[in-house]
């Protein structure tokens, strides 16, 4: 139980450290962990649209912290509220 608990305590750890790598290369001043925290807040559902039959994640506006954290991830909400991947 041991090793499997510090296992995951180095993944955790080893997240937050890329989490925190693309805040900074996105020119965000905050950390990783403010950042999850920020995220935790957001909340979203699957819908199945009837254009295209294939399921959509809606999410609920978001504050423009939590904007700015999905662009650091090529990611942002249209204004019906899907969440979309930026291609780079």
């Amino acid at each position: 139980k041991i090793r499997c608990h510090l296992l995951t305590c180095m993944i955790a750890l080893t997240y937050l450290g890329l989490i925190q790598n693309r805040l900074n290369r996105a020119g965000l001043k905050i950390t990783a962990t403010t950042a999850v925290k920020q995220m935790r807040q957001l909340h979203s559902c699957l819908c199945w649209m009837k254009t295209n039959g294939k399921p959509a994640r809606i999410l609920e506006q978001p504050t423009q912290a939590q904007a700015d954290i999905l662009k650091a991830f090529h990611h942002f909400v249209t204004s019906s509220g899907v969440l979309q991947h930026i291609t780079v």
